[in-house]
């Protein structure tokens, strides 16, 4: 048990310290970095970088829109980049405010698309490595940063729509410029033109963190790391009075420093620093947001870190009035606000940048753009995600080259994906023991439009997974499947009088045609052929070695909505199944020494052809913003079965993490095995913070029954039970702690899930 407790303290401490933000690399377009205005007066505006921190700056936008200040010129880095420049293309503090408070900045910082997106033959699978690496070249490419994020090219895409068109940001509502470092010089470099969305990406790639952009044959990343507080930008751009606003903590106290790498990460920003006493200088005004102790990646707390910069802002006002004072006395006033953000468009024109090996024909299919649609800022997010969706893009984006009146000239952007990438994750059961998975997918692998997946835990426990689908449209509607499983589990029965430990062996392979019924479910058939071998492990009365198994035939049905995959707060996950199994057989090594018998029928044990159902729903129903209502119903019958142990369910756990298991709290894995059972289960969840949560259920079981004979009913197989939940959510993946009880066992027991489950 200590080595669960060493293993749950290292992994949240990793969670725990990691920031989770992301920057992506870009190529494919140049940027016109246009020279600089000449002086000519009015106000700029200076938002210094500061991640999270950043978020405070919406703050004082809103006390400069309360008094009606115009500002002539805005200049950011990182956080500031994405505040200002929101500002800078004609959205107002409010409209700001609202943007901010509805992301979802886990799933912003995120590579993985929304679930709701994936295509659902890999739908289950989405993020649920540690990390999912391209194979190019002989070997395995390592990024600039540790997360590409193409959820936040999507919001930003969305959010600039409307100026995509604009390579001078000069012609901006508001002329605009932000700083990014050159990667190979170190020295700062001003972005005030080109692409928008790229400018703003390259001036927040945090080192190490975001991926680095690439403009104009630079590889740029945050420029926080030369100039976080641009002012001179500013005045370069022409104004004659600058606001300057910082959230930065700049360089830390040699107190606090205890490390190597304290000292490396403070040597990075000794550049910054002398330019910040240099910018500080240059401001006119200058304001240091107090927003208290609010970390660089707390973005979680957007709502309090904007109210802090209101309180903030407010508490400066004095400097506000003098601006606002001056504005008057010169006659100036606030230009009228024309925004096209939420404008709809009709598409003329239609280009795709990007494609090297993928076949035009195969893009044109995937691509849900076509000239004569409509598109507006909010669609542009939804046609990104879907093309995503496809997984065969490493990144996709969408931006206007030009608008004249209603119609727009787009270009979609891609990247395609390696046709090889490698992935590795850990997963902790006390039931498994520990395991190191690793896995390979391989695009377009012999034929095109196919994906071939392949996936190992090395442990206590060994599994593989393989699967190899070939999409029969470029729509990806209806697809052939063959996928391939193989694990070894140790177990113990005492169904037989005797307490016996097995090792068992169980090879499975199926091949289906599938054809989705809508965006979130599909149904399937097919044929298989399961193996199982069994291998006893010590000396009991009863002995069963050898092997078993036969053929299958099935129909299912599968919906699968919910918004993630560990500790979700809404959507269903359902499962209908039908299967006929024939053609079994058996070469098993039998010794019953009470009956001196080697004939497994001795001790009711008869190979036949069985039909087979299941029925399993999962149903999240949200209550409030933290709290969920969870209802699971599960149903599972082999009629005409007669094969004991060998091919039943084994009941228990609260993860299904071994086939043929049904879940149920209060009992460990294996504490029954039958051919039928029915369950209900209700339970509530509380969400603690970003990451933590607790839940609470009860749950009622029936087993044994035979559904022809309502009479058989015996209160001796009801099943009671009933758990609580602590859980997190970290970067590898789910860890949880769940105290469970039932009166079958009439004890306390403790299950701890580590990672995802194989």
């Amino acid at each position: 048990m200590r080595r669960v407790f060493y293993l749950l303290a290292f992994f949240l401490i990793i969670s725990l310290e990691w920031t989770s933000a992301a920057v992506d690399e870009s190529g494919g377009l140049d940027a016109k970095i246009s020279p600089a205005r000449n002086p000519g007066g009015g106000i700029g505006l200076t938002l210094s970088g500061g991640g999270a921190r950043g978020i405070a700056h919406i703050g004082v936008l809103h006390l400069i829109d309360s008094l009606g200040i115009r500002v002539d010129y805005v200049t950011g880095t990182s956080m500031g980049a994405i505040i200002g420049g929101m500002y800078a293309v004609g959205y107002s503090a409010a409209e700001i405010e609202a943007m901010v408070l509805e992301i979802d900045w886990d799933a912003l910082f995120s590579t993985d698309v929304g679930l709701e997106y994936a295509h659902l033959s890999r739908r289950r699978e989405v993020g649920k490595n540690i990390v999912n690496m391209p194979w190019v070249e002989g070997g395995l490419r390592f990024e600039t940063g540790a997360v590409e994020a193409q959820n936040l090219w999507e919001e930003l895409s969305r959010v600039f729509f409307h100026v995509s068109h604009i390579e001078d940001f000069n012609d901006l509502p508001i002329p605009f410029a932000c700083v990014a470092t050159n990667l190979s010089t170190g020295e700062s470099v001003i972005l005030r033109g080109g692409e928008l969305v790229r400018s703003i990406r390259a001036s927040m790639a945090v080192p190490a963190v975001f991926t680095a952009v690439e403009i104009d044959d630079m590889v740029l990343i945050d420029g926080g790391v030369t100039n976080n507080f641009p002012v001179s930008v500013a005045q370069q751009l022409g104004a004659e009075a600058i606001l300057g606003v910082n959230v930065s903590r700049g360089l830390r106290p040699a107190s606090d420093i205890r490390s190597p790498i304290d000292v490396i990460y403070q040597m990075g920003f000794f550049s910054d620093a002398m330019a910040f006493r240099e910018n500080k200088e240059l401001a006119t005004w200058f304001i240091d947001l107090d927003i208290g102790d609010i970390s660089f990646s707390d973005f979680s707390s957007a709502l309090e870190i904007i109210e802090a910069g209101k309180i903030a802002a407010r508490s400066k006002i004095d400097i506000f009035k003098e601006i606002k004072e001056n504005q008057n006395r010169k006659g100036i006033e606030l230009p009228s606000r024309v925004s096209a953000a939420g404008k709809n468009f009709i598409v003329r024109s239609v280009e795709i940048r990007g494609r090297k090996n993928l076949s035009r024909a195969f893009i044109d299919q995937i691509i849900p753009i076509q000239p004569g649609d409509i598109i507006n800022r909010d669609l542009v997010q939804f046609h990104i995600r879907s093309i995503f969706a496809a997984d065969v893009f490493e990144r996709a984006r969408i931006y206007a080259t030009h608008f004249e009146g209603e119609f727009v000239d787009l270009v979609i952007e891609v990247k395609e994906s390696p046709f090889v990438r490698v992935s590795t994750n850990i997963n902790y059961n006390e039931s498994l023991g520990v395991g190191i998975g690793g896995g390979l997918q391989m695009d377009n692998f012999l034929l095109n439009n196919s994906h071939l997946r392949l996936k190992t835990l090395i442990g206590e426990n060994p599994k593989f997974k393989g699967g190899y689908q070939k999409f029969i449209d470029y729509q990806r509607n209806r697809w052939l499947s063959f996928n391939l499983d193989a694990s070894l589990i140790k177990f113990s029965y005492t169904g037989l009088g005797h307490f016996v430990n097995y090792r068992r062996s169980i090879l499975d392979f199926k091949l289906a045609y599938n054809e989705l019924t809508g965006q979130d479910s599909y149904w399937s058939a097919g044929i298989g052929r399961s193996t199982q071998k069994l291998a006893q492990r010590n000396q009991a009365p009863i002995r069963i070695r050898g092997w078993s198994g036969g053929w299958y035939s099935f129909l299912s049905w599968n919906k699968y909505t919910l918004n993630r995959h560990a500790f979700p707060t809404s959507g269903q996950d359902f499962k209908l199944y039908a299967g006929a199994n024939f053609g079994q057989n058996e070469n098993l090594d039998v010794f019953i020494e009470e009956l001196e018998s080697n004939n497994l029928e001795d001790i009711g044990i008869i190979f036949g052809d069985y039909f087979e159902l299941q029925a399993k729903f999962n149903y999240y129903v949200p209550l409030s913003e933290d709290v969920t209502q969870i209802f699971r119903l599960h149903l599972a019958h082999k009629f005409g079965y007669e094969q004991g142990f060998l091919h039943a369910y084994n009941l228990g756990g609260v993860n299904e993490v071994i086939a043929h298991q049904m879940e149920f709290v209060g009992l460990k894995e294996f504490a029954i095995i039958s051919p039928s059972f029915f369950s209900a289960q209700v339970g509530w969840q509380r969400r603690m913070g970003r990451r933590f949560v607790t839940s609470l259920s009860f749950q009622a079981a029936y087993y044994d029954f035979d559904p022809g004979r309502i009479s058989s009913f015996s209160t001796n197989n009801l099943l009671f039970g009933g758990g609580a939940s602590l859980g997190y959510l970290s970067m590898i993946g789910p860890i949880e702690i769940t105290f469970g009880y039932s009166p079958y066992t009439n004890r306390v027991v403790g299950y701890f899930n580590l990672g995802w489950a194989f």
